[in-house]
């Protein structure tokens, strides 16, 4: 019983940072009871990180969501691989660059025993810092190695999230003209699945792409 009220809580608690409804994410992860089994305490804790991503802790968010993907690594590689690929942006956001190299090098790791999505997701962190870290050519074959994944991938190729990733990638490598179509591609996606998710996330970048372009 205590296992099952714990799992409808971690529902609520998604649910409501789905619908940006912070203070509610808030007050059920003050108040909810520890998960016992492990995937959901990573759950509640990377809703916890994603909180305080939101509300500009970084720090604290980056070592949330490592917590969450340490407790999903055994069993879930690639949940733990999209958790690490979150930390790794808090933590670059935070100014900690020792902890988002050692996350990109677990999520390499991880990313040979799960799929071709947790893959890209692996390239794609690991070209990003190899950009930040004056090494523009290695980061990117890294990022035409992720390109090359997508489009051989329907699945990826068809994912608003995934197209997002690869906008945002190219973007910080100083490529807005190559990131455009890649959000155009995520907003045209969400718009015909229905992903009400994140259609907010394409549109905001479509539009700040397109500014960026004089569009």
């Amino acid at each position: 019983a205590a296992e099952a009220r714990s799992a409808r809580l971690v529902e609520a608690a998604e649910a409501a940072l789905r619908g940006g409804d912070l203070d509610r994410v808030r007050r059920l992860t003050e108040t909810a009871p520890a998960a016992e089994q492990p995937l959901g305490r990573a759950r509640m804790l990377a809703v916890r990180g994603h909180l305080d991503a939101l509300t500009g802790q970084m720090a604290a968010a980056q070592r949330l969501l490592q917590e969450a993907a340490d407790l999903t690594g055994a069993s879930d590689p690639r949940l733990a691989v999209e958790l690490l690929d979150e930390s790794i942006s808090a933590a670059l956001e935070a100014g900690l660059y020792d902890e988002a190299s050692r996350a990109a090098e677990r999520m390499a790791g991880l990313a040979e025993r799960s799929d071709e999505s947790a893959r890209f997701l692996a390239d794609l962190a690991h070209g990003g810092l190899a950009w930040q870290r004056g090494d523009p050519e290695h980061g990117m074959r890294l990022i035409r190695r992720a390109v090359s994944r997508l489009e051989a991938n329907p699945a990826l190729a068809s994912s608003p999230e995934r197209q997002l990733d690869l906008a945002s990638a190219w973007c910080d490598m100083g490529h807005p003209d190559r990131a455009w179509p890649c959000s155009n591609r995520a907003l045209e996606l969400a718009r015909s699945e229905g992903a009400a998710g994140r259609l907010p996330d394409a549109l905001a970048y479509a539009a700040f792409l397109d500014g960026e372009g004089g569009r």
